[in-house]
C-alpha cells in the first residue's frame, strides 16, 4: 500500500521504501517494495511503485480525495491505476499482464503520532479480454487457448512518527482468479478430428507483511 489517504501535498515529492515478506501457496519469498508520490492538486497525487516479487510489479496510479474530516485528521480517497504484474507458472511460462486498477483508501489520525490507513483495490487484467465473452459459448470447433486474471488486494498499516523520516507497517493481502478457457483439436483413437476443452475458474492468494521508511517533503 505504502499510502494513506491523505493527497501528498501539491509540489511535494515523497518516497517509500520497504522490505517485504510474503507466503504465496505455503512458500515464503523476500521482496523490496518503493514508491515515489508528488501532489498534482490540493486534492490529488500521483505516484509510481516497484515490488520486487518473485518477479516483480510496476503501478502507476493517481489518487483523489473524497472526503475530509473540517480537522484534517481523517480521510476517505479512490483513484485510478495501471498494473504491470509479472509471473511465472510452475514448469511454464512467463505471464505478462496488465491491469486496470480501481482503489479506494481510508486513513485517520493524521494529526498524532500514529496513523493507521486501509486500503481496498481491484485490477481487471487488460489480457486475453476475449475470455470474458467467449466463455460462456459452446466452444464446437472453435479453438481457444485463452486464460484472464482479475484480482482482488487490500490491506492494512500504520505509519508513526514525528518528522519527515516515519516508519510503517503493513499487512496486506491479494486474491487472484484465472479464467482458462481451451478447446484444443486432436486426433482420437478412430482417426477422427475432436477436441480437448478445459474451462474452469481457478483462485489463489497471497499474503505480505512489509516494514519500511517513509520520507517526506
Amino acid at each position: 500500500i505504502m499510502q494513506t489517504a491523505g493527497p501528498t501535498p501539491k509540489g511535494t515529492l515523497e518516497r517509500s521504501i520497504g522490505i517485504s515478506g510474503y507466503a504465496d501457496n505455503g512458500d515464503l519469498y523476500p521482496a523490496i517494495d518503493g514508491m515515489l508520490r508528488t501532489g498534482l492538486t490540493e486534492k490529488s497525487d500521483i505516484g509510481l511503485a516497484y515490488s520486487l516479487g518473485t518477479l516483480g510489479h510496476l503501478k502507476l496510479d493517481f489518487k483523489h480525495l473524497i472526503y475530509a474530516s473540517p480537522d484534517q485528521n481523517m480521510f476517505l480517497s479512490s483513484g485510478i491505476g495501471v498494473d504491470g504484474i509479472w509471473s511465472e507458472e510452475i514448469l511454464g511460462p512467463v505471464n505478462k499482464d496488465i491491469g486496470l486498477t480501481l482503489p479506494l483508501y481510508f486513513s485517520f489520525n493524521h494529526n498524532e503520532k500514529v496513523t493507521p490507513y486501509f486500503a481496498q483495490r481491484a485490477t481487471l487484467g487488460l489480457t486475453d479480454l476475449s475470455a470474458l465473452s467467449q466463455y460462456a459459448k459452446a466452444p464446437g470447433t472453435q479453438v481457444f487457448y485463452l486464460n484472464h486474471d482479475w484480482y482482488y488486494t487490500g490491506g492494512g498499516g500504520i505509519r508513526w512518527g514525528e518528522k519527515n523520516v516515519r516508519w510503517f507497517a503493513e499487512l496486506s493481502y491479494k486474491l487472484q482468479f484465472n479464467r482458462r478457457y481451451v478447446n484444443d483439436p486432436y486426433i482420437n483413437d478412430q482417426g477422427n478430428q475432436d477436441y480437448f476443452t478445459i474451462k474452469g475458474i481457478t483462485r489463489s492468494g497471497t499474503a505480505q507483511v512489509t516494514l519500511g521508511l517513509f520520507f517526506g517533503r
